[in-house]
């Protein structure tokens, strides 16, 4: 039975190791999307930057030929700044998102890095009932709490089979010269009788709090899996609208505006608000 107990502890130290790695690689994920995004931000507003460059020139352009005025020019001028501004922070965000790669992954604070994955579309979601079952069979915490109930029962086990009563026994035979023959033999029981009664009502004690607990982390992992399969199917609709209707008619938006404003139809206020 101890060496049972040996076992179950190597087996939840084991557990507890691939709970730290799966923490871990979960923290290295987010900080690669962390990064993907930022490098997005900054190409994106390197490209806004490039609109209203080309915006800028042509007010001054205008206002060389007389077509526009100084707040023509000085509005373009402001959203050029204004969007010098965000493309700043974007790379700022990008910085912080490299340092925060380098963290999880112990790199020096001046190791170049360089992401060869990109990030792909995000596929469906599998249905509910698949997401919590592999949920119940894969994640670590529950493993770790699965573990540790197994140790303890292992525990109680070995505390229980401690517990019995200790025998000895002694026999012998006498046979001295000028003595009586004789022969005897004993029987002893060692005292306490009951051993490890407080050991063994502590073990039951913590297996029945793991048992709660293994209960609690199921519920909590199914409402975690429901609520985030919910979540990221509304993430995927809203990623739908956004690349089917929002994005094409924004840019068809921006192009119809401009070509106005170089008519004389908009005004420059117009134009950067598309």
């Amino acid at each position: 039975s101890r060496m049972a107990e040996a076992d179950r502890r190597v087996e939840l130290a084991r557990t507890e190791l691939s709970l730290a790695q799966t923490f871990a690689r979960v923290r290295a994920w987010v900080a690669f999307v962390e990064l993907q995004a930022a490098f997005e931000r900054v190409r994106i507003e390197e490209g806004a930057l490039l609109i209203a460059q080309r915006v800028e020139s042509a007010s001054r352009e205008r206002l060389k030929n007389g077509v526009a005025g100084e707040p023509d020019v000085a509005a373009a001028a402001l959203e050029v700044a204004s969007v010098r501004v965000g493309l700043q922070e974007s790379r700022r965000l990008e910085l912080l998102a490299r340092a925060s790669l380098r963290q999880v992954l112990d790199l020096p604070a001046d190791e170049p890095i360089e992401l060869e994955a990109a990030l792909s579309d995000p596929a469906e979601a599998a249905d509910e009932t698949t997401l919590v079952q592999r949920a119940i069979d894969r994640r670590p915490e529950l493993a770790s709490v699965k573990a540790r109930l197994a140790l303890l029962e292992t525990v109680e086990t070995r505390l229980t089979r401690e517990g019995f009563p200790r025998l000895s026994y002694n026999f012998g035979f006498d046979a001295a010269p000028a003595s009586p023959v004789f022969g005897y033999a004993g029987l002893g029981l060692e005292l306490p009788v009951q051993r490890n009664q407080g050991p063994r009502a502590v073990t039951r004690a913590q297996t029945e709090t793991e048992r709660v607990r293994l209960e609690t982390e199921v519920r909590r992992v199914r409402r975690d899996v429901s609520a985030t399969r919910q979540s990221l199917m509304s993430r995927l609709s809203q990623l739908s609208t956004l690349t089917r209707d929002a994005v094409p008619a924004a840019e068809r938006n921006e192009s119809l505006v401009e070509e106005g404003w170089k008519a004389g139809r908009f005004d420059i206020f117009r134009l950067t608000s598309a």
